[in-house]
C-alpha cells in the first residue's frame, strides 16, 4: 500500500516538474517573439515603412 502512494507521489511531482518547464520554455518563447517583433518594426521605421503596430 505505502509503495502505491509513493508512487503516486513521485508522478505527482513529476508532472509538476514537467509542466513549470513546459511553462518556462513557453514563456521564452513568447518573449524572443515579442522581442522579434519589436526588431522588425524597428527595422520598418528604419527603411521607411509604417510601423505594423502605429495602425491600431
Amino acid at each position: 500500500m505505502s509503495l502505491v502512494l509513493l508512487g503516486t507521489v513521485a508522478l505527482i511531482l513529476l508532472v509538476s516538474l514537467l509542466g513549470s518547464l513546459h511553462a518556462f520554455f513557453s514563456e521564452r518563447k513568447i518573449r524572443r517573439f515579442w522581442r522579434a517583433q519589436r526588431d522588425a518594426a524597428r527595422l520598418q521605421r528604419r527603411v521607411g515603412l509604417e510601423d505594423p503596430r502605429g495602425r491600431h
